[in-house]
């Protein structure tokens, strides 16, 4: 992670900007670690800088949005929505899926944490 952030401040510093799939590949990188708070701020410079035709990472998008869903930042949700809506990255079956597949993935979190794997290992 040091090394692409060094990279991206390198770019940074030189006046170039980084692409969407740049910051994407960062956003990425700070959900594997765990590092929320990172990859929403980063996502959102990813959404900002994409070009016509880019996508962000689907997994890591739905990542952020659970994140800010488990905080219960509706605003901050609401933003990253609205950002993508206005980049015209997000149709309406887009942030369906999207939400339908946080719904999934919480229902599959909720079936694991009720069942007690402790006493059967």
């Amino acid at each position: 992670m040091e090394k692409a952030i060094s990279i991206i401040e390198q770019l940074e510093e030189s006046g170039k900007h980084p692409n969407g799939s740049t910051w994407n590949r960062l956003a990425l990188g700070y959900c594997v670690q765990n590092y929320m708070e990172k990859a929403v701020e980063t996502m959102e410079k990813a959404i900002l800088a994409s070009k016509p035709g880019w996508k962000p990472h689907f997994h890591s998008l739905a990542s952020c949005v659970k994140y800010l869903q488990s905080k219960g930042d509706t605003q901050g949700e609401e933003e990253l929505k609205d950002l993508l809506r206005v980049r015209g990255l997000c149709s309406k079956e887009f942030e369906r899926g999207l939400d339908k597949y946080i719904e999934i993935g919480n229902r599959k979190s909720e079936a694991l944490n009720e069942t007690d794997l402790e006493d059967t290992c």
